[in-house]
């Protein structure tokens, strides 16, 4: 059998077969976890199979302890009840709507948000948490509301391809196809900048490594590559980053007239590695040459890797001050 995901809730193993979009398949209690027959405690059961809609995640629902199995349309509450036939108890499962409208893209863009469930679909980021004060119900709301001309962009493709992972208190929701990632702080409450990267993410996951540092390891769409996101990691995957700056053109009413140029003063924030300075000069007649060219060095401290703010890729309270002599 063939699927395209697989969910462990407790010691069972959830499944969805390629070949019939619309079954759940539960596999009997350790250690017949490996075997889905109603004689080692497995069972099946249909969701929703005349909905024209195929199951595109499953995810295990925290506190509530509850099986949710999403459509790209839709989502289900999936209850593992028992039926005794004779001397036998077997699985029974049953199923009832949580969301008939809003449902889910990608098993990928699941993932677990503390005590809720957050996923991304046709109409945008959502979540499905427990309210024990109301019925002990499942509830789904949107986050995503604001974020809305961005997510009217997308495409099919940017839909099944998305993925996601939570870390740092941050939703990172990834599109591979635009190289962009959308990144709600669940923190703040609010979404951060769009963050871009030079290829696409197709997987992000984190792990603690001997020394206890954490680290965030993507793996790319665009090859097999595969990179690791260090906060004490200060350069770039040998990319030098340019920049530009203009100044202010001065105009002479007499050819006499000498400009002389003394000090270059310059202010430097969150220099981290190695900056090459170049000074030009533009001439009357349009052309410019190097007047002045120098490194400066910076703190080698926890650094940037291009991950937006907060702890990932912002220096606070770092700044160089420069006043270089002509």
């Amino acid at each position: 059998m063939k699927s395209e995901f697989i969910v462990k809730y407790k010691d069972r193993l959830i499944v969805v077969p390629a070949s019939d979009p619309s079954l759940v398949m539960i596999s009997g209690r350790y250690p017949d976890h490996t075997s889905f027959a109603w004689s080692y405690g497995g069972g099946s059961v249909y969701v929703d199979p005349d909905s024209g809609d195929n199951i595109t995640g499953i995810a295990i629902q925290p506190i509530a302890d509850r099986i949710v199995v999403y459509k790209e349309h839709a989502s289900y509450l999936l209850n593992l009840s028992t039926v005794t036939v004779g001397n036998f108890v077997l699985m029974d499962p049953s199923y009832i709507p949580i969301s008939t409208s809003v449902g889910c893209s990608a098993q990928d863009t699941i993932a677990t948000v503390e005590n809720d469930t957050f996923y991304f679909g046709r109409d945008g980021i959502y979540v499905t948490g427990y309210e024990p004060n109301f019925l002990n119900i499942i509830r789904t709301n949107e986050v995503s509301a604001r974020m809305r001309p961005y997510l009217d962009m997308l495409n099919d493709d940017d839909f099944t391809t998305a993925n996601a992972t939570y870390i740092d208190n941050k939703y990172i929701l990834s599109f591979p196809l635009r190289k962009e990632l959308l990144v709600y702080d669940r923190e703040r409450g609010c979404f951060a900048s769009k963050w871009t990267t030079p290829f696409g993410i197709s997987k992000i996951v984190k792990y603690i490594d001997s020394s206890g540092s954490e680290k965030w390891i993507v793996g790319s769409y665009d090859s097999n590559q595969v990179y690791e996101f260090d906060a004490s990691l200060n350069s770039d995957d040998g990319t030098t980053i340019i920049k530009t700056i203009r100044t202010g053109k001065n105009s002479f009413d007499d050819w006499t007239s000498l400009y002389i140029l003394k000090f270059f003063y310059i202010l430097f924030r969150a220099i981290v590695g190695t900056t090459t300075v170049n000074i030009l000069v533009e001439d009357r007649n349009g052309e410019t040459s190097t007047v002045k060219s120098f490194t400066i060095t910076g703190a080698e401290i926890a650094g940037s890797t291009g991950w937006g703010m907060d702890q990932w890729g912002w220096l606070s309270g770092v700044s160089l001050s420069l006043r270089q002599q002509l």
